[in-house]
């Protein structure tokens, strides 16, 4: 498999309480199999694992090679790093097969309204 990259994330902002839905372009993502031809399917393990601020993003979803989304974790206001993991099967980091973007996302405070 390749090193992976990124180029992009959109949005790069959002709030602090997390579940931003973030789609996140680059290279080298490593792909799920494809599903069983006949038969019943079973969850497929996670193949690649995103790191905002070093807190898991949930609902990591590998769309193809160069592209996936997240759900980003809550966080504290500020910037916070993106790292991208390719996994092996068995859920663990594959060595060397890491991208970082520096300051890729960052947490704001949702705004206060007066009623």
């Amino acid at each position: 498999m390749a090193q992976p990259t990124v180029d992009s994330i959109m949005p790069s902002s959002g709030p602090t309480g997390a579940r931003t839905l973030v789609d996140l372009r680059g290279s080298g993502f490593r792909l799920p199999p494809p599903p069983p031809a006949d038969g019943p399917t079973t969850p497929l393990p996670p193949t690649v694992e995103v790191l905002v601020g070093g807190r898991r993003a949930e609902e990591v979803r590998v769309l193809t090679a160069e592209r996936l989304t997240f759900l980003t974790p809550a966080h504290d206001a500020g910037p916070a790093d993106v790292v991208v993991r390719n996994l092996a099967d068995d859920g663990t980091p594959i060595p060397g097969e890491e991208a970082t973007l520096p300051g890729g996302f960052k947490y704001v405070l949702p705004k206060l309204t007066v009623e």
